[in-house]
């Protein structure tokens, strides 16, 4: 492993005294991305292992197609763009997540971005098998919306609250009620878990869906920070968050598990010291 390193290193400095020598400028480095690695974007792989999706557009319209991973042939149009539609209205189909059983896709429209890792979104549900589009919810726009393992269900966050979306039978159901701004967040990352933790989504389903475990984030004793928000006005918006600065206060945070038959929440038993982080739940 270390030959593979020093050779590594010792190819990227020759490479450099080369272009050195013939003038190698910071517009070569970072304009022409004369040494930057090459990649692949926008397909998903599949759950078999030897296909993938991608979005691709032709002269009888867009679609989701499906790919050999090996040699890159189409094999299938999995979603005609012009048949996702919900009340006559097309649906944007550049978002999209698969279930885990591929037999549903969540589209996500309208996509606002709030922080570094957060967004909210009116999300859209796909059955691949129907060709049948339903919106995920009408109560507003929703984050993190995640399939539970089953794909019957959806899991989201609005207003800094937990909901619960079940597919069968339409009905969706709040299982958080004291989500508040700048107080108290449910299943959502407070500022510092969504910068230095990456990551701003805070609840998991377990593995059979039948639970929904969430990490509530209660910032009412962390400082406020405020900044001008310009958005093209001609007079800024003032925006004021909870950013705890060096020494100062952070969050508290419990962990609950809501279950879904008994429709009852328990709160894990995580130590009485509550000066911790939890990067993770699983």
């Amino acid at each position: 492993m270390k030959m593979k390193v020093y050779s590594l290193v010792l190819l990227f400095v020759c490479s450099l005294s080369f272009y050195a020598q013939k003038s190698l400028s910071v517009d070569d480095i970072f304009t022409k991305r004369m040494f930057a690695s090459k990649f692949a974007s926008g397909f998903k792989a599949m759950k078999n292992g030897i296909h993938y999706t991608d979005i691709i557009k032709d002269s009888t319209g867009i679609y989701i197609a499906k790919f050999d991973l090996k040699t890159g042939n189409k094999l299938a149009n999995i979603v005609n763009a012009n048949n996702v539609k919900v009340d006559g209205k097309q649906i944007d189909i550049n978002d999209y997540t698969f279930s885990s059983d591929e037999s549903k896709i969540l589209f996500k429209t309208g996509v606002e971005g709030i922080y570094r890792r957060s967004s909210k979104a009116q999300c859209f549900v796909y059955n691949v098998k129907t060709g049948a589009t339903t919106e995920l919810s009408a109560n507003g726009k929703q984050m993190f919306a995640t399939f539970s393992p089953k794909g019957n269900k959806v899991a989201f966050v609005r207003d800094n609250n937990m909901f619960i979306k079940d597919l069968d039978s339409n009905n969706e159901t709040q299982i958080t009620f004291d989500g508040k701004n700048n107080e108290i967040k449910n299943g959502w990352a407070d500022w510092v878990y969504e910068e230095e933790f990456s990551k701003a989504d805070y609840f998991e389903w377990n593995a059979d869906g039948s639970k929904l475990a969430y990490v509530k984030f209660n910032e009412s004793k962390v400082k406020e920070y405020s900044f001008d928000q310009y958005n093209n006005n001609l007079y800024p918006d003032k925006v004021t968050f909870k950013y705890p600065k060096a020494g100062e206060d952070n969050s508290i945070l419990t962990v609950h598990v809501y279950d879904i038959n008994s429709q009852k929440t328990v709160t894990v038993d995580i130590g009485k010291e509550t000066d911790i982080y939890i990067p993770r739940i699983k």
